[in-house]
């Protein structure tokens, strides 16, 4: 169940409009309301509802050191609905659950051994809570909180602030009461992944946060945020994905795979965000539809034309299963290799990942891609086999139009 009439909020100044483009881009992707709140020099058209710019110290692009929970207080008393803070460098990149039933508030919390790092003046030294995601329902008690919150960050800063209040934190992913708040507190591996760098962190995520490094915008497009101007058409460019390879990728290439040496790891069917929020160019599976049930790689056809850029390709090699049949028959010399392993996957690496769910002749994959995956008739041709076992199996290139 999503979060109901979730109102998604952050701020913008003039150096962080590249941000803030690649910000909205993002967020327009999920069903639900945002605002950009304009504290100078940033212009996209983003709504301002009421003048944030009292908020602001008179010196242009410098903000108020608590900013942040009065805007937050504001939002909530102007709309009486759930609020979700992103810091304009934190992007959501899946949808967010029911993190805000039977609570006050919701915050992120760093992983213990984070506490004591990356540490910065003025803030406490154990930096547990991490004030750059803040979710908020429209409750008495938030509203006391977040006002606490901002008289304390008035004094030091809004970072600081937060972690005073929960000075005395001692437990993580689990719901308490501060200062009279029922607070549920949300791992920053799912909720606010930020200072990680290992690929099964970043891949279950739902928010993935930058820390204002704008250098650092090629990087959100790797993770499948696509920017805006120049970082956007660079991450575009030589967007190759192969699906079922171990390993790092190289020359352009991401490997996803459910094995944790892959530059994506994930078991597919559904496919993950790091995935559908990227266009690419090429999705090549080379043995690896075989894997898959009927069932899956019929949804797994739309899912790949659906995250093809106009003009992709889909690429799939398979063993061909009429082949392998005439082998059976006939006789051939090396029958694991001509029919045995193609009827049941090879045996050989005591893994069920290797066997085979469904077999393919060229022609029944072709109408699959046809028939579920919507290719056109025209644009899916049948081409010999560039790899494995040449002469039994075959190879298919799909393209979108």
């Amino acid at each position: 169940m999503r979060i109901k009439n979730l109102l998604v909020i952050s701020a913008c100044d003039s150096s962080m409009s590249s941000w803030g483009n690649l910000w909205i881009d993002q967020i327009q992707k999920f069903n639900v309301d945002w605002k950009i709140f304009d504290l100078g020099g940033f212009h996209r058209g983003a709504p301002v509802d009421f003048a944030t710019r009292e908020l602001t110290e008179p010196e242009p692009g410098r903000q108020r050191s608590d900013f942040k929970p009065r805007l937050i207080l504001q939002v909530l008393r102007r709309f009486r609905r759930p609020v979700l803070w992103l810091n304009p460098d934190a992007f959501l990149v899946q949808h967010l659950h029911d993190v805000l039933a039977r609570v006050d508030l919701a915050v992120t919390v760093n992983r213990p051994e984070e506490w004591n790092l990356y540490k910065r003046n003025g803030h406490n030294k154990r930096e547990a809570v991490d004030a750059g995601v803040i979710f908020a329902n429209p409750t008495p008690a938030s509203e006391q909180f977040i006002h606490k919150w901002a008289a304390l960050a008035d004094e030091q800063n809004d970072q600081a602030a937060l972690n005073l209040l929960f000075k005395e934190i001692t437990y993580r992913n689990a719901v308490g009461n501060v200062s009279g708040a029922r607070v549920r507190l949300l791992s920053t591996e799912i909720y606010n992944s930020h200072y990680f760098t290992e690929k099964s962190v970043m891949e279950k995520a739902k928010i993935l946060h930058f820390k204002g490094d704008h250098s650092r915008i090629a990087d959100a497009a790797s993770y499948g945020i696509n920017g805006s101007a120049g970082a956007a058409n660079a991450a575009t460019e030589d967007c190759k994905l192969r699906v079922g390879q171990r390993g790092t990728g190289k020359n352009g290439w991401l490997h996803l795979d459910s094995h944790p040496s892959a530059d994506i790891v994930s078991e597919i069917p559904p496919l993950p965000a790091s995935v559908t929020n990227r266009m690419w160019q090429i999705i090549e599976g080379i043995h690896v539809w075989e894997h898959f049930h009927k069932w899956e790689a019929e949804k797994l056809a739309r899912c790949f034309h659906d995250v093809l850029a106009p003009g992709g390709k889909l690429v799939l090699e398979c063993p061909n299963l009429e082949i392998a049949c005439r082998s059976l028959l006939g006789g051939y010399k090396d029958s694991n290799s001509y029919h045995m392993h193609v009827f049941y996957g090879d045996p050989q690496h005591e893994d069920p990942a290797y066997g085979h769910r469904w077999g393919y002749t060229p022609e029944s994959l072709k109408h699959q891609l046809i028939e579920f995956g919507g290719f056109q008739a025209d644009d899916v041709c049948i081409e010999p086999a560039q790899f494995h076992v040449r002469d039994r199996d075959f190879r298919i290139v799909a393209r979108k139009r």
